[in-house]
């Protein structure tokens, strides 16, 4: 029998940091008339707007188990890595039971965008400076830096031990990904 998923209130920060630890919460409540039964996931989006669009960018994915009872509701609270964004000011995007696993009355009513806007930024750094950032595996930083005409870089890194892999990505004016750096 079809239950009614329908998310709540949002709960975000005010300002997070590409890359680093963003948490947030966020409640969502079973409408329908009949007991929701798990598996599913939530995908949780950093938009510049608050319509959900294939460029928003994923902040985590949400593994929900077990069961909400008609009128029940759970409150979700997500801890992991900003993504990298440029600054500016974002809504976090939701959308419960992502791949429909859940039979429902209402699959409409699946996608919510947080009323608040958080602000992200991007590390700067200055020339001439050393940064000291250890990264665990499968972790991402994002950093910033200011150039003015005619100047030159040259980005050293070292890697323990040094048999790892790291990959290095750099953009103009934008926020590198694996296909467009």
């Amino acid at each position: 029998p079809p239950a009614d998923l329908v998310l709540g209130t949002v709960a975000i920060p005010t300002n997070v940091l590409a890359g680093y630890d963003m948490a947030l919460s966020y409640v969502l409540r079973n409408e329908g008339a009949n007991l929701a039964r798990g598996p599913w996931t939530d995908a949780l989006y950093l938009s510049a707007d608050d319509r959900w669009d294939y460029a928003d960018a994923l902040f985590a994915r949400v593994s929900q188990g077990g069961f909400l009872a008609p009128g029940g509701s759970r409150t979700n609270t997500v801890s992991a890595p900003a993504p990298g964004v440029l600054p500016g000011n974002y809504h976090v995007i939701i959308r419960t039971d992502l791949v429909n696993q859940v039979p429902e009355t209402n699959e409409f009513n699946n996608l919510t965008a947080s009323l608040d806007e958080t602000a992200a930024e991007v590390l700067e750094i200055k020339l001439g400076t050393v940064v000291t950032d250890p990264l665990i595996s499968r972790q991402a930083r994002y950093y910033r830096i200011h150039m003015s005409a005619g100047e030159s870089m040259v980005i050293t890194m070292d890697c323990d031990p040094p048999s790892a892999s790291t990959e290095l990505l750099v953009r103009f004016g934008a926020i590198p990904t694996r296909n467009d750096f």
